[in-house]
């Protein structure tokens, strides 16, 4: 049995849709998958708890992090983030102001890509930018843009086959990309066959995703 930790997104749109294919084609490789965020993903993999995990980072803003001794990572795909405003809030998409919007900007969680994307933004702003609320879950974060409580920063997969009602969904220059990768320990020995075949199925399907599509 091999064990798959990732976030939501990711696991959602890319993975899970996939499983019963895999099922057909490795009928003797069983996958389980842990959904959890960044930080806990990697202590499991440190504690070899998990075979591999899916992380997310900031590709702007991230520097390469120090890998734990014999880990690897692996790049699996990179997309645009969205801006997610009310619907018609804007009066006109372009040359838009990322620093003197009209709506305050919603809090996300500390340990996702999108906290490192709103630090850059604040840089580059050179001004303070109102935070309101704090979410985990895109969901709650279209739900509160829909109320009219603010915007955010969305990455492209976490939109993918949900509703969209009440929001505009923009691609704005400045925003850059969510970098998603695998990282796992590297293994030499016939019994790492599985955890290459596990990455090389991960590889494949992030590949085949159509990241311009959001519906």
């Amino acid at each position: 049995m091999r064990v798959v930790g990732g976030f939501t997104s990711f696991v959602r749109t890319v993975v899970i849709p996939r499983l019963p294919e895999w099922r057909i084609r490795y009928p003797q490789l069983q996958i389980r998958l842990i959904e959890d965020d960044f930080p806990a993903l990697l202590r499991l993999l440190r504690q070899r708890a998990l075979d591999s995990v899916v992380v997310e980072l900031d590709s702007t803003t991230t520097v390469q992090q120090a890998l734990s001794a014999g880990m690897i990572e692996e790049p699996l795909l990179d997309e645009p983030w969205k801006l997610v405003v009310p619907a018609g809030a804007l009066l006109t998409t372009e040359n838009i102001d990322l620093g003197n919007l009209p709506l305050p900007w919603l809090g996300v969680d500390s340990s996702a890509a999108n906290a490192a994307v709103l630090g850059r933004l604040r840089q580059s702003a050179g001004a303070q930018m109102e935070t309101v609320h704090r979410y985990h879950e895109t969901l709650t974060a279209l739900a509160l843009v829909a109320a009219g409580e603010g915007v955010a920063i969305v990455p492209t997969l976490a939109l993918s086959g949900v509703s969209h009602d009440g929001v505009d969904v923009l691609d704005v220059p400045g925003l850059g990309t969510r970098r998603i990768v695998l990282r796992r320990f590297d293994g030499r020995r016939a019994a790492s066959m599985p955890v290459d075949t596990v990455a090389r199925l991960l590889r494949e399907s992030a590949a085949a995703f159509d990241t311009r599509s959001t519906s």
